[in-house]
């Protein structure tokens, strides 16, 4: 089983990763990014799979606002869904 790394760096910040029981049942999400706070909370109680996927998301959300990328939310979805899947289908190529 995975487990949810402790933070991630995102350009020159570093966000806390939270894992939070309750975050789907509180906001019908799977994941928050707060950057002022510099924390990414995911919903520790969603499959494996959907807490990776949900970490990949919020950390694109990051990494838009750090570099001022200026993604809609919908070419965020559809990179985090194009990236989860590279990174998960060829397992060892890029790290």
């Amino acid at each position: 089983m995975r487990t949810l790394p402790k933070s991630v760096r995102i350009g020159a910040q570093t966000y806390t990763v939270i894992a939070d029981p309750n975050l789907a049942a509180e906001d019908d999400c799977f994941g928050q990014r707060n950057s002022r706070r510099l924390t990414i909370s995911i919903d520790s109680g969603a499959h494996e799979d959907r807490q990776a996927q949900t970490l990949m998301h919020e950390a694109l959300e990051a990494a838009n606002h750090e570099y001022h990328v200026k993604l809609t939310h919908d070419q965020i979805e559809q990179l985090e869904c194009a990236v989860f899947a590279l990174l998960r289908d060829n397992p060892g190529v890029f790290g």
